[in-house]
């Protein structure tokens, strides 16, 4: 074979007009002319030169044990948008893809174009404002994706030569690979879901297996309930990009100091690149693909309440009213399969949970503006009567084995059938019927789909119902199962490491071979089960309340975010299971599943006093807040212990005050993909210190939580980056002009250390027993400003031009008529914060600033260095429904303020008698209270440190 020929086909900006030149990729070459692997033998570009078209064909084959390679594949490259690229590598046979009806994305059909020789290819420099680069080597087969800015290379199939090198593309029926070479710098994030006791960054030299499995939480390096094959790669230049390889497939992703290998067991290549070029932006990215994070309603950010063991409803009364004695807020209860009439699905107990007792019961929380919750597994009782399973088989909606019978598996209820959630089209008005007809017997809130794996106490290929009576054991398998009939898709040439031991995909699940709609395998779709689920039970929920639906999945695949929340699952009450939290909701959140939690005080095992407390402390931060045990445990609600209830009393009263704060960030996330917990790295990728760290995390971009995650610790050893941060429990302050350590006192009878950064505006509340009380209380205005030391020009301190202002999700022009800094005395260097607030009715279907159902309300606020003077400014977006809910600011609250002002105007006018002005000196606290100001109303303070620091024209009307 002669000469190699680099071709590489870009997009660049043009200013004047379309060229054509040859480039010369930087992509290493293999030297050997004995090819492995593939070679691109013909290509085409559409007429619009945003796509390429090319043959592919197998040069020698490698890796036979896999079985052979196809021989011929088709390449399309596209450019979706600005800052995503779209690789799709397939045989010319139509092959087994995530279905566009689960998650719709753009079409990927090409113009017409005629392929030609790769030798005749040019390079094209087109105007086209896209940051990705595409480039590829003909021989063997690989490609490239660069930054056009810099030509730094982000992913690179070409194995190198020498060190660092891999195999090939290998593309089988049931074995596809890819690789990229790394740079020893690059941190990854993601890939998941498994608990991962090295911490939030992937490791080199590990390999993360992606299969959904039933497996406690507490399982280390193993592959748990979801599958996100999905990663953020931060480089060391503080740019980030992300890579999505679409394929629900079993995978395994292996990763060395210097490369990262993809392996998946069927299905195509399937990969989207994001442009970032910072993790936010590549988050952002990712959900306009795969699906903005449904919003959840407001009642779910306040306090849950679940345990798998509570024998009655009288119990849960119990439950209630001790909370309420003990002053502990408390939103919703929760129930898990104690309810359930033998375990069966949309059934109640008739002893212990009679249906009549139980919707007063519902009534009764309903009436004190609380919320229930309860469990509902997929698994239908294979029962003639039983609604549920006649009607499945009435719709012919259970997933079937190869000879056209309902699959069989046995789950809490003894055997069952699979509703087929993820290809029959009938499945979700079934499941909608079922779920209806339940809601009118209990008036459930929300709902928590477990075991949706699809979980199964038996592990075989084909299973039958036994003459003889069931056993005592319930999770013991007692049906008569065989693995005879086993085919390749029960057992695949590859083995990927399910449940720790490289067990077969079956195991604990539907059967691979057994077949969906369409006669899909399970195979294919295993990893979709539980989105697919989510997702019928979300368009189910929205019909029958007419409410924004509340759904808890176990099991998630990437996009669920958009239908469900999510928990880490059955964890124990560990404190390495406390600090493995933490990893596991940032991790969710990078994947676009913003609203997560983990269960508090531990699922599995009795917990102590200790771990409970802090446990609390960090859950109350948690974007989902919520207490759940199991059965064999000891109770563990908060009011066991006096001293937990002290610190659960202390922490939560922080998060209902932050709860305008927290329903803000879930606008925000609804809206734009970003996480609400998210890690440090996030809002400072060019700090490597923050690139590893796990045990903090952020809520939004501006406040910094710090738990206590070990047992006997009195103390935080915490990370601050850049910048100003103000603590929310003690008032102190902590000064970083570069990134600095400090060691926090951590109380065990007050909220977690939680600070807030300079530069940041958060809107709270006064807090209450349930949501609904804390939003009918007045809102204080915290605005934290940044030390001057800690800034840089880039960023708040300015001396001339506007302050940086945040991205805004109301209307554009908004911040044109939003520039506090103008009446800073001319020459003055400031100093500048910003912050919104999104209110709605809390259960709207729809979540967006509209006329007469929500008010969106922009923040922003200017001060000289040292802020003895400055102002702080309010715009509002519809404002009819603050008004109408007679919403109002009672308070401001100014940090950094070096002295005491002498001077406060509000709206232009001096401030009233009955306004209350406090300073602190020691704590740079500056308070204002029984202010009054209409939030539906634009507002306008101003603070000074004399009159001479007043423009003249201060008497002015601010409305």
């Amino acid at each position: 074979m002669g000469p190699f020929i680099v071709v590489a086909f870009l997009l660049l900006l043009s200013l004047d007009s379309v060229l054509t030149k040859t480039v010369v990729s930087d992509i290493p070459l293999q030297a050997s002319e004995n090819v492995i692997g593939y070679a691109l033998t013909a290509a085409c570009v559409s007429k619009d030169a945003r796509e390429l078209r090319a043959r592919i064909e197998l040069q020698q084959d490698g890796l036979q044990e896999y079985g052979p390679s196809f021989t011929d594949l088709v390449l399309h490259v596209k450019w979706d948008s600005g800052e995503r690229l779209h690789v799709h590598l397939t045989t010319p046979d139509t092959r087994w893809e995530v279905p566009q009806d689960l998650l719709p994305r753009p079409p990927l059909p090409l113009g017409a174009c005629d392929l030609q020789p790769a030798e005749s290819f040019r390079t094209f420099r087109l105007e086209n404002s896209s940051p990705l680069a595409f480039s590829f080597t003909r021989a063997p087969f690989g490609f490239a994706v660069s930054r056009r800015s810099s030509g730094e290379v982000l992913f690179n199939s070409t194995p190198p030569i020498g060190p660092g090198s891999f195999f090939p593309l290998v593309f089988k029926d049931q074995y596809l690979e890819i690789s990229t070479s790394l740079p020893p710098s690059a941190s990854l994030y993601g890939l998941g879901e498994s608990t991962r006791p090295s911490g939030l960054r992937l490791l080199p030299n590990e390999t993360y297996t992606l299969w959904a499995s039933d497996i406690s939480a507490s399982s280390r390096n193993i592959p748990l309930y979801g599958v996100h094959p999905f990663y953020t790669d931060l480089r060391e230049n503080g740019a980030a990009h992300g890579v999505l390889f679409l394929n629900s497939n079993g995978m395994d992703a292996s990763l060395t100091a210097v490369a990262l290998s993809l392996r998946a067991i069927g299905g195509v290549f399937d990969l989207y690149f994001f442009a970032g070029p910072d993790p936010l932006a590549v988050v952002r990215q990712y959900t306009d693909l795969v699906g903005k994070p449904a919003p959840v309603p407001y009642w779910a950010l306040g306090f849950h309440q679940c345990r798998w063991g509570y024998k009655t409803i009288e119990e849960l009364r119990q439950v209630a009213a001790n909370y309420s004695a003990a002053e502990i807020p408390l939103d919703a209860l929760w129930s898990d399969i104690d309810y359930m009439d033998r375990y069966e699905d949309f059934t109640t107990d008739p002893v212990n949970y009679p249906a009549e007792e139980m919707r007063d019961f519902v009534a009764g929380l309903h009436e004190a503006d609380q919320h229930y919750v309860v469990i509902i597994d997929p698994g239908i009782k294979v029962e003639a009567g039983y609604p549920a399973y006649e009607d499945g088989l009435l719709a012919d909606v259970f997933v079937r084995y190869p000879n056209g019978t309902p699959a069989l598996g046995q789950v809490w209820p003894g055997p069952v059938h699979y509703p087929d959630f993820v290809m029959h089209p009938g499945t979700v008005d079934y499941w909608e019927k079922q779920l209806a007809a339940f809601h009118q017997v209990v008036p459930y809130d929300g709902l928590w789909i477990d075991m949706n794996e699809a979980s199964n106490f038996c592990s075989a290929v084909h299973c039958a119902l036994p003459d003889r009576p069931h056993p005592g054991s319930i999770t013991d398998c007692f049906l008569d199962c065989s693995d005879e009939n086993a085919t390749t898709l029960d057992v695949p040439p590859y083995r990927l490491n399910i449940l720790g031991d490289h067990h077969s995909l079956g195991t604990k699940t539907i059967p691979m071979s057994a077949l969906h709609h369409g006669g899909v395998p399970a195979y294919n779709v295993h990893n979709l089960y539980g989105f697919a689920e989510g997702r019928a039970t979300h368009l189910a929920l929205r019909n029958i309340s007419g409410k924004r639906p509340f759904v808890l999945s176990r099991s998630t695949f990437s996009g669920a975010g958009a239908w469900a929340a999510h928990w880490s699952g059955d964890n124990t009450a560990t404190w390495d299971d406390l600090r493995y939290s933490l990893v596991s909701i940032l991790n969710m959140g990078l994947f676009g599943v913003p609203h997560v939690g983990a269960d508090i005080c531990g699922f599995v095992g009795t917990t102590s006093e200790e771990l409970c407390l802090r446990w609390i402390q960090a859950g109350s931060m948690y974007p989902f807040s919520r207490d759940h045990s199991d059965i064999k445990a000891e109770p563990q609600e908060l009011y066991r212990w006096p001293s937990v209830t002290v610190a659960a009393r202390a922490s939560l009263a922080l998060r209902y005050r932050l709860l305008p704060f927290l329903y803000t960030l879930t606008f925000r996330a609804h809206r734009t993909g970003e996480p609400i917990a998210r890690p440090l790295f996030m809002e400072v990728p060019g700090d490597p210190r923050a690139r590893a760290i796990d045990a903090q995390f952020l809520l939004g971009p501006g406040l910094l939580v710090s738990p206590v995650l070990s047992a006997g610790a009195s103390t935080v050893d915490a990370y601050f980056p850049q910048g100003t941060w103000y603590s929310l429990v003690d008032d102190s302050r902590v000064v970083s002009p570069k990134g600095t350590r400090e060691v926090l006192p951590a109380p065990r009878d007050t909220p977690p250390p939680v600070h807030v950064r300079g530069g940041t505006i958060v809107p709270m509340q006064q807090g209450g027993m349930t949501v609904a009380a804390a939003r009918k209380t007045p809102f204080t205005i915290l605005v934290a400003l940044p030390d001057a030391s800690t800034l840089g020009e880039h960023e708040y301190l300015r001396s001339s031009g506007p302050c940086l202002p945040g991205e805004t999700l109301g209307f554009a022009n908004t911040l044109l008529q939003l520039e506090p800094e103008n009446e800073i005395p001319a020459g003055s260097a400031f100093v500048c914060a910003a912050g919104d607030l999104f209110l709605d009715g809390g259960e709207d279907l729809e979540m967006k600033v509209a006329a007469l159902t929500s008010t969106y309300v922009t923040f922003r606020a200017a001060a000289v260095a040292g802020a003895e003077t400055g102002v702080l400014s309010s715009l509002v977006e519809y404002g009819q429904f603050a008004e109408r809910e007679g919403y109002i600011v009672d308070e401001v609250v100014i940090l950094g303020v070096e002295s005491r002002p002498k001077v406060l105007f509000v709206n232009g006018q001096p401030a009233g008698k009955d306004v209350v002005i406090k300073y602190d000196g020691e704590g740079k606290k500056l308070e204002m209270s029984h202010l009054g100001l209409p939030l539906s109303e634009p507002f306008h303070l101003r603070w000074a440190a004399s009159t001479v620091d007043l423009p003249e024209d201060s008497g002015r009307s601010q409305q």
